[in-house]
C-alpha cells in the first residue's frame, strides 16, 4: 500500500506552494503598479510602442482574418514574418496576445496588462527553481518577488524589450521543468511545453540562454559521470532543437539578402562593466554601461537585490552540502557571465548585457537557498564587517560613477535601510540560532528574516520608481488611444511610404503621421514599418533605417525614372500614396510650394507633413509591376504568398515581369524562371514564347520550409514517444516497487 502519510505531507506542500504562488503573484502586480504611479507610460516605452504594439496588433488582425502571416508584401523589408522569428507565429500565447490587443482600444493599457502579465509568470517560475534547489516555501517566495524587480528586468525588459522579457519569464519556468524531468525523474511533458513557449517566442537571446543552460546540466552530469542525465538531458535537448530548427532557420537561410551582420567586433556597447557588477546590490547606482544613453546609464539596470551580501552569514562548511544541488546553476551562471561579457557583436548577436536578468536569477536563487539552507548558526562580528563593507564599497562606487545625477535622499535612505537590515538579520541569526519556542511561535519566527527582506525589497523598488521612472520616457511620446494611430492618412489609399524623420520635427506629430509598427493600425498599407532583419539592397534603394525613417532625398527618387523600365520607382513599388515630413532641410513651407508631380493630387497639408495620393489607384503590393515590352499580361490573383498573371503574348527573345514584391529566398515561379532581382531586390521572372497562354504563378514558402514543418512534427512525434515510454517505465518502477 502507498504510504498515506507521505502522500498527504506532499497534498500538503502542494497546497503551501499555490497559495505561496497566489500571494505571490497578488505582490507582484501590486509591485508593479508602483512605477505607474509616477509614470504612466513606464510599460509603454521605446521597443514596446515603436515595435511590439503594432505587431501584435497586425499579428491579431490578420489571425481573426483567417490569415497566419508568414509573410507581407506591403510590409516590404519588414514583411518577412517567418525570417524574422520574433512574431511568434509558432507560440500559442503570443498569438492569443495578439487578438487580445487588435481588439483592444488602449495601446497603452493594454501593452501594461502583457508587461504584468509577464512579470507574475517570471516570479511564479523563480519560486517553482527556488523551491526545486531546496528553498522553503517562505524564501522562494522572496526570490519570486526579487527577479522581476531586478533593474534590467523592471527598467529595461518590462519598459521596452518585452520579448527579452518573455523568454525571461518563461526560461524560469523551463529551468524548473528540465530538474523536474531529470532530477526528480517525473514527466518530461512540462519541460517539453515550457521549452517550446521559450523557443518559440522567436528570440534568440532566449534559445541562447536555454543553450547555456544545457550546457550547464551536461558539463554537471559528464563531471559526475550520470550518463542516465546526460541521455535525458540529450534526449529533452534534441526536442528543443528541431523546435528552434522550425522558428530560427527561415532568418538563418534568408541572411544572404538581410542587413545582418557576420562580424566581430567589440566597442564596448552594451558589454558589462565590473564596476557595474560590483554595485548590483545598490539601488541607486547608474553605473558604468556604455549605451544609446552615453557611457554611463541614467538608469539602474545592473541592480540585482540589496540582499546578496547575505553571501557573507553562510557556512562554507554546510554550503558544501549544497554544491550537488546547485551546482549545474552555478556552472551556468559562470556561462551567462562569459555571455555578457563577450564582444559587442558578434555577427547578428549583439548586446551582451541583455542577459543580466540571467545573471540576477543565478545570483538570487544561490543566495536565497544557500542562506536559507545553510546560513553560519552564530555568525560573528566579522562577517557582519565584510557585508557592511560590501555596502560601503558598492555605494561609493555609485557615487564615483555619476556622482552629479545621483538623487542623494534616495541614496542616503538605500543605505540606512541596507545597514539597518542587515545588521538586524545579522543579529537575529546569532542570537535566535538556539532558541527553544514553541511549534507556533517557531513558525512565526521563521518568518522573521524573509519579511524583512521583503519590506527592503518593497522600500527599494519604491525609492527606484520614484527617482527613475520618470526617466523612462519615449523618444516620440506614444498615445495611449489606438484610435489616434488610424488618423493620419484620411485620404490615403492602397500601399504608401513615408519619406523623412518623424522625431526630428521636435514636435508632437501624432495625428499627423505616425512611427514605427504603429503605421499597422492605419488604413494606408504604409511600408516604413519596422524590422529587425531588414533587405540590404531595398534599404539602400530607398535609405529606409530599419524602423521606417528615411532620407529627405527619398521623394525626388520616388519619382524618378527606372532606366531599364522607364517607369517611376513608385509604379515598379506599387504606392499610391505618399507623406513627406518636413525637416531642416525640407521644410513645411518647400513642402508646399513643390509641383505636385503628374496624375497625383495634394490630399493633405498639415503642420509638419504634405501628402500626396495618386489619381488613378495602381495594383497592389505583391502584384506584377511591370512587363518587359514585348511582353503583355493580365492580372490574375494575389495574396500575401502568391501573386499570378496570365502571359497573353511574348517576343520571340522572351522577356521579363517584374512583381512588386521583395525578392526573398524562398520564392518559386510556375511557367517561369526566376530572374536576378530587378534593381537588386524586386522579384523578377522570365518567360518565353512557349508561356503564352500560361498562368504565371509566383509562391512564396520560407526557405527550407519542408525541413522546418518535419522538424515540427519530429519535435512533438519525439516529445510523445518520450512521455509514452517514461510514464510506462515509472508504472512498471511502481508495480515492482515493494511498497506497490
Amino acid at each position: 500500500m502507498p504510504d498515506s502519510s507521505a502522500t498527504l505531507t506532499k497534498s500538503t506542500h502542494s497546497q503551501r506552494d499555490l497559495l505561496h504562488g497566489i500571494v505571490l503573484a497578488g505582490m507582484v502586480v501590486i509591485g508593479s503598479l508602483i512605477p505607474l504611479i509616477f509614470n504612466h507610460n513606464f510599460y509603454f516605452y521605446a521597443d514596446s510602442a515603436e515595435g511590439a504594439y503594432g505587431q501584435w496588433y497586425e499579428l491579431g488582425t490578420q489571425l481573426r482574418s483567417g490569415v497566419w502571416p508568414l509573410m507581407n508584401p506591403s510590409a516590404w523589408m519588414a514583411g518577412n514574418y517567418a525570417a524574422e522569428g520574433q512574431w511568434g507565429l509558432w507560440n500559442p500565447i503570443v498569438l492569443l496576445i495578439g487578438v487580445i490587443v487588435s481588439m483592444a482600444g488602449n495601446a497603452l493599457v493594454v501593452t501594461t496588462l502583457v508587461k504584468i502579465f509577464f512579470l507574475v509568470v517570471g516570479a511564479t517560475g523563480l519560486y517553482a527553481l527556488s523551491r526545486s534547489f531546496g528553498a522553503h516555501a517562505r524564501w522562494a517566495f522572496v526570490a519570486g518577488l526579487a527577479g522581476p524587480f531586478a533593474g534590467f528586468t523592471l527598467f529595461m525588459d518590462a519598459s521596452s524589450w518585452v520579448t527579452n522579457e518573455m523568454v525571461w519569464a518563461f526560461s524560469a519556468w523551463t529551468f524548473w521543468a528540465l530538474r523536474r524531468f531529470l532530477v526528480d525523474h517525473k514527466s518530461i511533458f512540462p519541460a517539453v511545453v515550457t521549452g517550446y513557449l521559450l523557443v518559440t517566442v522567436g528570440y534568440l537571446e532566449g534559445t541562447i540562454i536555454l543553450v547555456l543552460f544545457y550546457c550547464a546540466l551536461l558539463i554537471d552530469a559528464i563531471v559526475r559521470k550520470n550518463w542516465r542525465t546526460i541521455r535525458r538531458t540529450l534526449l529533452i535537448g534534441v526536442i528543443h532543437g528541431l523546435f528552434a530548427v522550425t522558428v530560427y532557420l527561415p532568418g538563418v537561410l534568408s541572411a544572404s539578402v538581410t542587413q545582418r551582420s557576420n562580424q566581430i567586433s567589440n566597442d564596448g556597447f552594451m558589454v558589462l562593466t565590473g564596476s557595474g557588477l560590483a554595485t548590483s546590490t545598490i539601488g541607486f547606482a547608474t553605473p558604468a554601461l556604455k549605451g544609446w544613453w552615453g557611457d554611463f546609464t541614467m538608469l539602474p539596470l545592473l541592480y540585482i537585490a540589496w540582499f546578496l551580501p547575505l553571501v557573507f552569514l553562510i557556512s562554507g562548511h554546510r554550503a558544501k552540502l549544497m554544491v550537488t544541488r546547485l551546482s549545474p546553476l552555478l556552472i551556468f551562471g559562470l556561462l551567462v557571465l562569459a555571455r555578457a561579457t563577450a564582444p559587442a557583436q558578434v555577427g547578428p548577436i549583439r548586446f551582451p548585457v541583455r542577459v543580466t536578468p540571467w545573471l540576477a536569477m543565478v545570483a538570487i536563487v544561490a543566495v536565497i537557498v544557500l542562506f536559507d539552507r545553510a546560513r553560519s548558526k552564530r555568525p560573528g562580528g566579522p562577517r557582519l564587517a565584510a557585508m557592511l563593507v560590501f555596502v560601503v564599497f558598492g555605494s561609493w562606487l555609485a557615487f564615483s560613477a555619476t556622482p552629479n545625477s545621483i538623487s542623494y535622499p534616495s541614496a542616503v535612505v538605500h543605505v540606512i535601510a541596507y545597514v539597518v537590515a542587515l545588521w538586524f538579520i545579522w543579529w537575529w541569526c546569532r542570537n535566535q540560532s538556539n532558541a527553544t519556542t514553541p511549534r507556533t511561535t517557531d513558525r512565526a519566527r521563521h518568518l522573521v528574516l524573509p519579511l524583512v527582506t521583503v519590506l527592503v525589497c518593497g522600500l527599494v523598488l519604491v525609492l527606484q520608481a520614484r527617482t527613475f521612472a520618470p526617466l523612462v520616457n519615449s523618444r516620440s511620446d506614444y498615445p495611449a488611444e489606438a484610435a489616434v494611430y488610424r488618423e493620419p492618412l484620411p485620404e490615403g489609399q492602397g500601399d504608401g511610404v513615408i519619406v523623412g524623420d518623424p522625431l526630428a520635427t521636435n514636435a508632437s506629430f501624432w495625428g499627423e503621421t505616425n512611427f514605427g509598427n504603429s503605421w499597422y493600425l492605419d488604413n494606408v498599407k504604409v511600408q516604413n514599418v519596422y524590422t529587425p532583419v531588414g533587405f540590404q539592397n531595398y534599404a539602400s534603394d530607398l535609405c529606409l533605417l530599419y524602423d521606417g525613417r528615411s532620407c529627405t532625398g527619398l521623394l525626388d527618387h520616388l519619382f524618378s525614372l527606372d532606366p531599364t523600365s522607364g517607369r517611376p520607382l513608385v509604379d515598379l513599388l506599387s504606392i499610391d500614396t505618399v507623406q513627406a515630413v518636413a525637416s531642416p532641410e525640407l521644410t513645411i513651407d518647400q513642402l508646399k510650394a513643390r509641383p505636385v508631380p503628374h496624375g497625383w493630387r495634394l490630399a493633405q497639408v498639415g503642420q509638419h507633413t504634405v501628402t500626396w495620393v495618386r489619381l488613378d489607384p495602381g495594383t497592389p503590393a505583391g502584384e506584377a509591376a511591370w512587363s518587359s515590352p514585348d511582353v503583355t499580361i493580365t492580372q490574375g490573383g494575389n495574396n500575401n504568398l502568391t501573386s499570378t498573371v496570365h502571359v497573353d503574348a511574348v517576343g520571340p527573345q522572351g522577356g521579363d515581369i517584374v512583381f512588386s514584391r521583395l525578392a526573398w529566398p524562398g520564392y518559386r515561379a510556375d511557367n517561369a524562371s526566376l530572374n536576378d532581382p530587378y534593381r537588386g531586390y524586386l522579384l523578377s521572372v522570365h518567360v518565353t514564347a512557349a508561356d503564352i497562354g500560361k498562368d504565371v504563378t509566383v509562391s512564396f514558402r520560407p526557405p527550407g520550409w519542408n525541413i522546418e514543418i518535419a522538424a515540427f512534427g519530429s519535435g512533438w512525434a519525439l516529445a510523445a514517444v518520450a512521455m509514452i515510454t517514461v510514464a510506462l517505465r515509472q508504472k512498471r518502477a511502481v508495480r515492482r516497487s515493494p511498497h506497490a
